[in-house]
Formats: structure tokens, C-alpha cells, sequence
């Protein structure tokens, strides 16, 4: 395992974390899209996470032409690890973490930052934009109707907003941070897992008490083969959704959170528990039941529908449809 790492004289304002995993048909086009932006001083961490194909060569050219490039490479821990070492070598006063295959639009760290500095805020939000392994946009994909929030709200408001309005997602990439905010807060992502972005997102919402949005794409993310997002789901998938849904049970049982945004929270949950069962009872041979991945107590948390569903799909429908109907 080895490591090279650069620093600039002058700290930088902003870190950018950027996990890199066999991604060498993409990553030149995500680097040079942060890389080229108007906004300078930013420092680049750009970890290769165990690559096996030409990755770790081409971000060693960024290294070689630009000293806000810190390379490290590691063997492949996967990506929330990752991340979270990037956090620990970050000297940033703002985090970004960045995906090794997406595409920034020029321009949003300029805007992002100074809307950041302008208000005080803990957290920007901004849109994105799915596209294709072609950089075009992804077939049936619209955009999401936003607002912009310009004065601070607490992030359970935001939270809240999001979860009524079916506009919520929990890709973390549409997030610059505070650094001191997730110091203060100890947030980090759980190691070892995937969708490791639905814990994490919904903590750092519900702590947050300073959030601004804007209701531009600022970041195209690539669909691709291969990638988590896009490849068939498993059961390595329904470990890491019944992982993140105990830890936000964990969460909000342990912190002062209130009712509204309790609700919130579980409506989220509940979406992902759904999500697991279906994956689950869609494989071929699933090897454990339900209950192995959403104990009855996670159940019993999640209510009535989720328990249904657990036991039969033919009953959540039905139960699903008397809900509907009676409102």
C-alpha cells in the first residue's frame, strides 16, 4: 500500500472528496469537471480504492500537472470506508464528496460557496441530473421541481419539505458540508456497507440547523454498468438498506428528535424496508427470510404496512389498497 499526497501553501476552503474504483473509461471527464471550475481554492482528494484497471495511472496525471491533487492509494475497502478516510485527510472548512464517474456543471463551486459564506449555512443543497454512460441525459429521467431556499432553515424543516413533496433522495453529492458541523455532530459513514448515503443523510437533515437550497443542477450522475446504482439488486444490497435502517432507528431513538420529523424519517425507512422485501422475494433463492433482515422489533417500529409486507405481498396489497381508500 502506498500513498503521495500534496498540499498548497494556502489552506484550502473546500475538500473535495473523490473514491476511485475502476473507473477509467470516466474519471478523466469527473476530474476535469472539478478541476476546471471557476472556484481555485480547493484542495482534491482523490483516493484509489484498490483499482484494477488503468484509474490509479490516470489520476497520477492530475497529481503530476496540478498540486491541489493529494493521491492516496489503498487496497479496495469499498466505498463508505473510503470516504471516510478521505473526511480524516480533509483540511477543508467545506466537504463535498464526489463520485469517480460524475460530471460537475461549471460554475457550482463558485455559486455554492458563496451562498455557503453569504448565510452562514451548515448546508448547501442543489439539484442533479441522471445521465447515461454517454453523458446524455438517462432515458424517461425528469427533473424534479425544486425551490430555492436562500435564508437558513433547520434541516428537519428541509427534511420534512422534501419528504411531502416526493422530491427527498439521499445521494449525498448534492450536499456541500461544514466540516466543523460533522466534527461537532460525529457523522460519518458506516464502514463496510452500500447505501451507506440513506443513514448519513437523513442524520445529517435531522441535525442540522442551518441549511440553504438552490433549485438548479449543478451535477450530472452517471448510470453505468456496473455500478451500484444501476446493476441488478441482491442480497448484498438488502444487508446494506436493513443496516442503514437500524442505525436511523438507532439514531432517533438515542437524540431529541421531534414528532414531524420522526414521521419523516420513518416514512423514508419505510421506503427502503419496501424496497429490501421486494429484492428479497424477487431473487431466485433468497437463503434467509424477512425476519433475518428486518427483525419483528424493526418491523413493529415501522408499523403496520411493513409487518404486513413481511409476511405476505398479496396481503400488503390488499392492506395497502383499505389504507388508500379510508385515507
Amino acid at each position: 500500500m502506498s500513498e503521495i499526497g500534496d498540499s498548497t501553501e494556502k489552506k484550502p476552503l473546500l475538500s473535495v472528496i473523490i473514491p476511485v474504483y475502476n473507473v477509467e473509461d470516466y474519471v478523466r471527464d469527473t476530474l476535469d469537471s472539478v478541476r476546471n471550475q471557476s472556484y481555485k481554492n480547493v484542495e482534491f482528494i482523490v483516493i484509489n480504492d484498490g483499482s484494477t484497471d488503468s484509474s490509479g495511472d490516470i489520476i497520477e496525471e492530475y497529481r503530476a500537472k496540478d498540486d491541489r491533487f493529494r493521491i492516496y492509494h489503498q487496497e479496495n475497502v469499498g466505498l463508505s470506508t473510503t470516504r471516510n478516510r478521505g473526511l480524516r485527510k480533509a483540511q477543508g472548512d467545506i466537504i463535498y464528496f464526489f463520485d469517480s464517474d460524475d460530471v460537475l456543471i461549471e460554475g457550482a463551486f463558485e455559486k455554492v460557496i458563496d451562498r455557503m459564506q453569504d448565510t452562514d449555512s451548515q448546508i448547501v443543497f442543489f439539484g442533479l441530473m441522471l445521465i447515461n454512460k454517454d453523458g446524455k441525459k438517462a432515458r424517461g429521467y425528469t427533473v424534479k421541481k425544486r425551490s430555492d431556499v436562500e435564508k437558513p432553515i433547520k434541516g428537519k424543516v428541509f427534511l420534512q419539505q422534501m419528504i411531502t413533496s416526493k422530491t427527498y433522495g439521499a445521494v449525498v453529492q448534492k450536499y456541500f458540508i461544514r466540516k466543523s458541523f460533522l466534527e461537532k455532530t460525529n457523522l460519518t459513514f458506516e464502514d463496510n456497507q452500500i447505501h451507506e448515503d440513506e443513514s448519513f443523510t437523513l442524520e445529517t437533515l435531522c441535525l442540522a440547523d442551518r441549511i440553504t437550497s438552490f433549485s438548479e443542477t449543478m451535477i450530472k450522475k452517471r448510470l453505468r454498468e456496473h455500478s451500484i446504482m444501476s446493476t441488478s439488486k441482491g442480497i448484498k444490497n438488502v444487508e446494506g438498506w436493513a443496516r442503514a435502517i437500524e442505525r436511523v432507528l438507532n439514531f432517533i431513538n438515542k437524540n431529541d428528535i421531534d414528532e414531524r420529523t420522526r414521521e419523516a424519517v420513518l416514512t423514508r425507512l419505510r421506503t427502503i424496508a419496501h424496497t429490501a422485501i421486494r429484492t428479497l422475494r424477487n431473487l431466485d433463492h433468497p437463503k434467509k427470510p424477512v425476519e433475518h433482515y428486518l427483525p419483528n422489533e424493526t418491523q413493529n417500529n415501522l408499523g403496520f404496512l411493513v409487518k404486513a409486507h413481511a409476511k405476505s405481498t398479496f396481503l400488503y396489497r390488499v392492506f395497502k389498497f383499505i389504507n388508500r381508500k379510508i385515507g
